[in-house]
């Protein structure tokens, strides 16, 4: 898939004298970045530009410190280049401050090279990957496991609920859904999207559970819990193939397993439960669809859990998951 910018966009428009098109790819580019969850910049958080391949060139990086910096006859942040790999390539061309004094320094990279191109990590967490962007430097693919992507969902919906607050439901966060859909798309191609999918969805169902219980409080409520919201669930569903029944079947089978039990220590008789009735939503030829539907789904609502369990604090939210992030990998909540 053609891989292209907001500027390439404006570009384009501009060249078919498509005055309104110019306009909203530039203002569209702009809203994405200062709508992410994770904007604005803040000091040391990096950014790796990603550009494949052309002609005989390699696929190089670009990987930039976010610092306080000077230019401009001001202070401010700013972009100091670390690394440009491999060695020999060319790059380092948005070293320095913004173009425009007090912009966000990231701004120009995400205009001209596009968000699918840039990889942005914060102490460590990812916060942003790019559909065409590698994790870290010297990486051969860009991948993220199915436990560390339902995290990443999970931010991104809390940090959505938190911001809207007692105003509604927050609008759809398209750069989600579509970093989604190229997820499931990459696992498809790699043969592994019902295991890979699976073990996302049970990774989501668990946190939404952890994230009832930790309000509920115990097993019993967490139970009366789910009986009520999928009474609710059934009635509002409205998708052709709904994922709602489903999910709350799921998040049945999980409930019953909040403490591990003796005979189950790995989990595995619970995987299996869950992979019977996940896998028998999947239907032939909409695969990547209906695993989209079941994961947005369950990410929504654990977002909207966890943004009520933090008092929809956004800062108590990015404490909690950038521990959970540094966690050994399957720890619980």
């Amino acid at each position: 898939m053609e891989n292209r910018s907001p500027l390439a966009r404006a570009e384009e428009a501009k060249r078919r004298r498509d005055l309104v098109g110019e306009v909203d790819a530039l203002v569209g580019g702009h809203r994405a970045l200062t709508e992410a969850p994770w904007y604005p910049s803040r000091p040391g958080d990096q950014l790796l530009i990603t550009l494949e391949a052309s002609g005989t060139a390699p696929r190089s990086t670009e990987l930039y410190e976010v610092v306080e910096g000077g230019g401009n006859g001001g202070g401010g942040l700013e972009l100091r280049l670390v690394e440009v790999a491999p060695e020999g390539a060319t790059g380092g061309w948005y070293a320095g401050p913004p173009e425009l004094y007090g912009a966000d320094p990231v701004e120009t990279p995400w205009m001209e090279a596009g968000s699918d191109r840039l990889t942005i990590t914060r102490d460590g967490v990812i916060v942003h990957q790019g559909r065409h962007a590698l994790p870290r430097p010297h990486t051969a693919e860009p991948q993220l496991t199915p436990d560390a992507f339902a995290l990443s969902l999970i931010r991104t919906t809390a940090l959505d609920e938190a911001a809207r607050g007692a105003d509604g439901p927050p609008p759809a966060n398209w750069e989600m859904h579509r970093t989604l859909t190229q997820a499931l798309e990459g696992w498809r191609k790699d043969g592994t999207l019902r295991e890979s999918s699976l073990l996302l969805v049970e990774w989501l169902a668990s946190e939404l559970c952890a994230y009832v219980a930790g309000r509920a409080g115990g097993r019993a409520r967490v139970e009366r819990w789910l009986r009520d919201f999928g009474d609710e669930v059934c009635r509002v569903q409205q998708h052709a193939h709904p994922a709602g029944p489903t999910a709350v079947a799921i998040m049945s089978v999980v409930a019953e397993d909040l403490d591990p039990r003796p005979q189950d220590p790995d989990g595995a008789e619970r995987l299996i439960r869950i992979g019977t009735l996940y896998l028998r939503y999947l239907r032939d030829g909409h695969q990547v669809e209906d695993a989209r539907e079941m994961a947005l789904t369950l990410a929504l609502w654990a977002g909207s859990q966890l943004a009520a369990l933090m008092l929809n604090d956004p800062a108590r939210i990015s404490a909690y998951l950038n521990a959970r992030d540094h966690a050994a990998p399957g720890e619980g909540a």
